[in-house]
């Protein structure tokens, strides 16, 4: 409705608009509170897929083993105009699409990802990415189309089988660790942003991150 919803702040990461009557809740999601960020586009290099969550809807449980039938998602190489060079993963696309990169990895070599995201952090890393597309890079529309089946060993080359990033949190001090814990409990902020870039389970980083401040009585 227009004129409902006023702004409240606005920086580089975004604007946070609120409706008139509302009022502020800690951990309350009603939609009376809106963080609207603004995305960019950019094209990046395909470089395999990654596996996805065990017990997933892309990995369910078959007698208590994963099986997986489709891609967790894109793994990407970044070369910005200024020198730096990130890498990082990347979902977004749709089942279809899951399938024939899990199956058929090896046809996307040399693919371009188009990307869409919330900005690029100091280090070169893309702020919450997804991936819009997969085309060659002589087309800028299409979406390739899939060769013949790989076999599974040419699918394994191209399958990042890393463990989830996990960070320290024992290790931090009581200032950062309990901002980390307001960023991932928030779903906002620098830990939250910080742990999907890398591929990490939000829900995993915060219950980490409060067990290690319950042992340090900081909860």
């Amino acid at each position: 409705m227009r004129g409902c919803r006023r702004l409240l702040t606005s920086d580089s990461r975004g604007v946070v608009c609120k409706r008139r009557d509302s009022i502020y809740r800690c951990g309350a999601r009603n939609g009376g509170w809106v963080k609207v960020k603004p995305t960019e586009t950019l094209d990046a290099e395909f470089i395999g897929i990654y596996e996805p969550e065990p017990a997933s809807k892309y990995a369910p449980l078959v007698e208590g083993t994963p099986r997986p039938w489709a891609a967790g998602g894109v793994r990407f190489r970044v070369r910005h105009e200024d020198g730096r060079v990130c890498e990082g993963r990347a979902a977004g696309m749709d089942d279809q699409l899951r399938r024939e990169l899990w199956e058929r990895p090896g046809d996307f070599h040399g693919c371009v990802v188009e990307l869409v995201h919330w900005g690029v952090q100091d280090s070169g890393a893309l702020r919450f990415p997804q991936a819009r597309r997969l085309r060659s890079k002589r087309d800028k529309a299409a979406t390739p189309i899939p060769a013949p089946a790989t076999s599974s060993s040419e699918r394994r080359e191209h399958v990042g089988t890393d463990k989830p990033w996990m960070r320290n949190y024992a290790a931090m001090g009581a200032a950062k660790l309990l901002a980390c814990v307001a960023s991932l409990n928030e779903r906002s902020g620098e830990a939250f942003e910080t742990c999907v870039q890398a591929g990490g389970d939000p829900a995993k980083h915060l219950a980490a991150a409060e067990g290690a401040a319950r042992k340090k009585n900081l909860m």
